[in-house]
């Protein structure tokens, strides 16, 4: 057999063998990049993540009983509002007739829910499971009137007071010296800057340009709370700025501010016949559904000088600064 001298691989041969090298080069730097990746996060990870503690546990259940009282609440309001969604104007009329019949949920036999009158009107708190718990209330439209504040203060006496109004005649005197809170003048509302306010003075109201400073900064950076027990609002139209703060992911969420009850008037033709209102308030009521954070409770229509507004308790039973204080 004849041999052939060799010489050596061709360029050919060079070329794929290069290349297989490279291939394997770059193989063996992935893997050991990836491996020094996971041993740098792992103990990371493990740091993170631990199994639930009993409390975790725990605290798993009550969110799920009180995702129990919204889901009643639910279940037994949208059925009633679908029947008055045909308008706006329905809506606003029929909403309190057609849902009172939602306040005697057994579900809500957790709440300890007590009454405080004042001059024209009952405002609804949920007390807390331990009477020693300190609470901050904020009055925003005193009006003249604290006769509720006062029987408030008499069943549960470690309150903080804080009050705003545009008016400073009487309000002042009645909310500091009275009723030992602190008084703000201004209008809260859900807008900084010179807008227009309904004040209450002597046996009628007057409307005027007063100072406004918006709902998440007043609660935040001149009150310097994070967590609100007490609400109660009358501001004669400015309402709804403030009530679009307070759902899921709203301004009152990204300052951090919880608001655990409201007592909440909802008004329409304050400045004039407007049909603005009635639309403000369907949206409100709906996206209550949506964000399964609060329920609403003795909603009640009154009427002052031919105008009917509605009344309305609402109670926050979705964040567990509110709902372990009070859901028994």
């Amino acid at each position: 057999m004849i041999r052939l001298p060799y010489n050596g691989p061709t360029t050919k041969e060079k070329s794929i063998k290069a290349i297989s090298l490279r291939k394997l080069f770059f193989t063996l730097l992935l893997f050991c990049s990836i491996t020094i990746i996971y041993m740098y996060i792992r103990p990371a990870y493990s740091a993170v993540y631990k199994p639930p503690t009993p409390t975790e546990n725990k605290k798993s259940h009550e969110k799920e009983e009180n995702s129990d009282i919204f889901q009643a609440f639910h279940d037994c309001f949208l059925p009633k509002l679908e029947t008055i969604t045909e308008s706006y104007r329905k809506f606003w009329y029929e909403f309190a007739n057609v849902t009172k019949d939602c306040d005697n949920l057994k579900e809500y036999n957790s709440l300890d829910i007590q009454a405080a009158k004042n001059k024209d009107e009952v405002k609804y708190v949920v007390f807390p499971k331990n009477n020693n718990e300190p609470l901050t209330m904020v009055t925003l439209g005193i009006g003249r009137d604290i006769r509720a504040e006062l029987r408030l203060k008499a069943m549960y006496p470690n309150i903080a007071f804080y009050g705003a109004d545009p008016g400073v005649a009487v309000n002042k005197d009645l909310y500091e010296s009275t009723l030992g809170g602190k008084f703000y003048n201004y209008a809260v509302s859900g807008q900084n800057g010179i807008h227009i306010s309904k004040i209450f003075l002597e046996r009628n109201f007057k409307v005027d340009a007063t100072e406004h400073i918006r709902a998440d900064y007043f609660f935040r950076k001149i009150l310097n709370k994070n967590r609100i027990d007490i609400l109660w609002i009358d501001i004669e139209q400015n309402e709804y700025g403030i009530l679009e703060q307070i759902h899921q992911n709203g301004k009152l969420d990204q300052v951090g501010v919880k608001i655990c009850q409201m007592n909440v008037e909802f008004h329409k033709d304050v400045f004039g016949n407007s049909d603005a209102e009635m639309q403000k308030f369907y949206d409100f009521v709906f996206k209550v559904l949506e964000d399964k954070k609060y329920i609403l409770l003795k909603p009640k229509h009154a009427t002052y000088m031919d105008i009917i507004y509605i009344r309305a308790f609402i109670v926050n039973v979705a964040d567990s600064e509110c709902t372990d204080l009070y859901i028994k």
